[in-house]
């Protein structure tokens, strides 16, 4: 699949970051896949504005294999008084949430690879891949919308 960046729904921040939100797509090794990384400047957002969204656009489509990617929104510069915050939501029900989807509160991307990921099952956090191309593996059937 090709993905051309991420939606991101519920962006706000709180005090003066004094770093970018950066957005980056991890693979399943923890490290970023080449040509992910953007960034979204500090300046975009009113501190204390309800949360927004944004759309960031790789520089040009990103090929991704078949595997488990995480798409990653983190400040190398932000602290506990000054910081990027998305909205996420507990689901009621964990049968609501798709098979394989985890929702993360890692503070801390830097210490990997490997990293420490805090998953949560239910926890839904409005990010998602913008896909730009589907190819079907040999015998598959198709693919559902493609």
């Amino acid at each position: 699949m090709s993905v051309g960046g991420v939606d991101i729904t519920g962006i706000s921040k709180t005090g003066t970051p004094a770093g970018d939100l950066r957005i980056r797509i991890f693979d399943n090794t923890d490290i970023v896949v080449t040509g992910t990384t953007v960034t979204i400047d500090k300046d975009n957002l009113l501190t204390g504005a309800s949360a927004r969204g944004a759309r960031v656009r790789f520089a040009a489509p990103v090929s991704l294999a078949s595997g488990t990617y995480r798409l990653v929104a983190d400040c190398a510069s932000c602290n506990s008084s000054n910081y990027w915050r998305i909205a996420s939501g507990d689901a009621m029900d964990a049968t609501v949430v798709p098979s394989g989807w985890v929702g993360s509160t890692t503070t801390d991307v830097t210490a990997g690879p490997p990293i420490t990921w805090t998953d949560s099952t239910t926890k839904l956090i409005p990010m998602r891949a913008m896909i730009t191309g589907i190819t079907a593996p040999a015998a598959t059937g198709g693919i559902i919308g493609g």
